[in-house]
């Protein structure tokens, strides 16, 4: 079965001695014997496979899978654009642009997936791609189909309704009313999480500090549950802490949510979406105390690295900081610059035009 395996068409097929192939059968037992989560474990097979056999077409796409399980996307599109596999993994290399921000190319892709494909992954995806580019009416309308249709479920998929809520905080009423009470019973702190953002969005500062209470008691238990460690316990906790400041500072406790903040940052969290948030509102918390480090924090946040990380509204907030933060240091060319950008990019807000004035 092993023995004959072409490289590249019209070219001599490349033979195998009898002992390759008998490594081969071996090496694609053990993996067929490896736990699907084991990414690790079932990659370093498929490298030992492939120093056999470097153009074994199964060993190449089990390879993309699992690098793609791992997050190491450039390095899976890397394989798919050497190896030719664009067609035979068209749904990966669709999910594998997606994760590079590359929306436009990933819906093209994804077009091509034939029809005896998944054709739920690809409705999911088709949804993500929907919320990545913030069409979040399309995309909540999607998530709600979904739901609706797993109604019978004892255990509908969290990441769903999580999906939901968090697209029905740019929605009308009645679509984030609809997605509570598709949600609102299951005990989840992602989903605890995005119901206390869609409160903390109709100002219930109140409400949405008890139910951001009950997040970090039910990230802790999934914390036990899930068996993660430290690290990854504190980068779930920051992102709650980074809403909980938020709320503090609502509700008029400023130092509280100083205090907070400061500690989140310490913590150096691997979400650069909560760091991006928490150094931004600090500079909004200093006013005009510490001008140099709120610059600092806000170059950072203004990074492409960072940027792409955040919504239109989040990335919005970030350049009207940066403009009141450059008038208050006294570069007025260059918040002049800043404010001209502003109104180019969202020509519907009012703050450029305000802050030029």
């Amino acid at each position: 079965f092993f023995s004959l395996l072409m490289s590249k068409a019209g070219e001599k097929p490349l033979e195998l001695s009898q002992n390759k192939v008998k490594q081969l059968g071996k090496l694609f037992l053990d993996l067929s014997n490896v736990d699907e989560d084991d990414s690790d474990k079932r990659l370093g097979i498929c490298n030992q496979m492939l120093k056999i056999n470097p153009n074994d077409q199964d060993a190449l796409q089990v390879k993309v899978v699992n690098l793609i399980n791992l997050s190491r996307y450039d390095e899976a599109e890397a394989i798919i654009t050497a190896a030719n596999l664009q067609e035979a993994l068209a749904f990966e290399y669709a999910y594998i642009l997606y994760r590079q921000n590359k929306a436009a190319d990933a819906r093209a892709v994804l077009a091509t997936v034939t029809a005896d494909s998944n054709q739920e992954a690809v409705a999911h995806l088709n949804a993500q791609l929907d919320h990545k580019e913030e069409k979040f009416t399309s995309a909540a309308q999607k998530y709600k189909t979904f739901l609706e249709e797993a109604m019978d479920e004892e255990d509908p998929d969290p990441e769903v309704m999580c999906n939901l809520l968090a697209c029905s905080l740019y929605c009308d009423r009645a679509t984030s009313g609809a997605a509570v009470e598709l949600t609102k019973q299951h005990q989840h702190y992602d989903i605890c999480f995005n119901m206390a953002c869609l409160l903390i969005e109709q100002q219930k500062w109140v409400e949405a500090n008890a139910l951001l209470k009950d997040c970090t008691r039910l990230c802790a238990t999934a914390a036990k549950d899930l068996e993660w460690d430290e690290k990854q316990l504190q980068d779930e906790l920051c992102i709650i802490d980074v809403q909980k400041a938020y709320v503090m500072q609502q509700m008029g406790d400023s130092t509280s949510s100083k205090n907070m903040l400061e500690d989140v940052l310490k913590k150096k969290p691997s979400s650069v979406q909560a760091t991006a948030v928490a150094e931004n509102n600090l500079i909004s918390l200093n006013k005009d105390k510490g001008l140099f480090d709120s610059y600092k924090k806000i170059k950072h946040v203004s990074s492409g690295s960072v940027d792409n990380k955040l919504t239109a509204g989040q990335r919005l907030a970030v350049r009207c900081n940066s403009a009141m933060l450059l008038l208050r240091m006294g570069k007025v060319d260059a918040c002049r610059s800043a404010c001209e950008a502003l109104m180019h990019q969202w020509p519907l807000s009012d703050i450029g035009p305000l802050t030029m004035a």
